[in-house]
């Protein structure tokens, strides 16, 4: 027998631990993606049509969403994916505004602003965009430094294959395809390299890009969190630095 112990007991996993770098970098993130979600929404709002190719073809968008007036002075809300036109009013279309219906392709409490002001849209995004940036590769520097990038992705470990694609596949492909779509909507950064564009089949399709990697994120952030909800040793740690629960 050993002594001070029972020999039958079993030993519990220790619970999970994140440093305050870890921590920081996740808020972060999360902050930046929320912000630049919101924004995002009001720039679209200012053009609320999707194209493909260089130029805007205004007769036939991919899709757009588009408020109007019935004869009746009733409004409607109209979605339209390839030519098929579907009706949102209540939905999309239209927003409440200091007590008034204003046509808007995403409601007010989701945009930032919420009012429509493209101008101060763009600097939200714009600002956020490149606090997201640093933070990536500030936290990614960090991973590479402590190794734990290798650890944590290497068979087994702390992710199963799924985690480790989709995680790889947001670090590696969303993430630079979302920045690199993004520089395609500034006319500035055209000039200057006006190759960009053409490797995403043009400005117009880079921005069709752009609005689908951020649902795309969107929802990772999503199902990330829910997934972290179901692991309470494991979101504690990335709140408080260590998780809660048996130890």
């Amino acid at each position: 027998m050993q002594a001070g112990g029972d020999s039958g007991s079993s030993r519990r996993p220790a619970a999970p631990s994140r440093s305050w770098i870890v921590r920081l970098a996740h808020a972060l993130n999360l902050l930046c993606l929320v912000v630049l979600f919101m924004s995002g929404l009001q720039i679209f709002n200012a053009h609320p049509a999707l194209y493909w190719g260089e130029a805007s073809d205004l007769d036939a968008p991919l899709a757009a969403i588009e408020a109007t007036w019935t004869e009746t002075g009733d409004q409607v809300a109209t979605a339209t994916l390839f030519g098929h036109a579907v009706e949102t009013t209540g939905l999309l279309g239209w927003t409440w505004r200091k007590g008034e219906l204003d046509p808007a392709a995403f409601p007010a409490w989701l945009t930032i602003p919420n009012r429509q002001d493209l101008a101060t849209g763009r600097v939200w995004h714009f600002a956020f965009a490149w606090l997201l940036v640093a933070n990536g590769l500030a936290y990614l520097l960090h991973l590479l430094a402590r190794r734990r990038w290798a650890r944590d992705f290497r068979a087994p470990g702390a992710y199963d294959p799924a985690q480790r694609a989709a995680y790889l596949a947001v670090v590696f492909l969303a993430l630079p395809a979302m920045v690199a779509t993004g520089l395609c909507t500034s006319p500035a950064i055209l000039v200057i390299a006006p190759w960009l564009a053409d490797l995403f089949g043009g400005r117009q399709s880079a921005r069709t890009l752009h609005f689908l990697l951020a649902w795309s994120l969107a929802a990772f952030t999503l199902v990330h969190g829910l997934l972290a909800l179901r692991s309470p040793g494991r979101l504690g740690a990335m709140i408080f630095g260590r998780g809660g629960g048996a130890r």
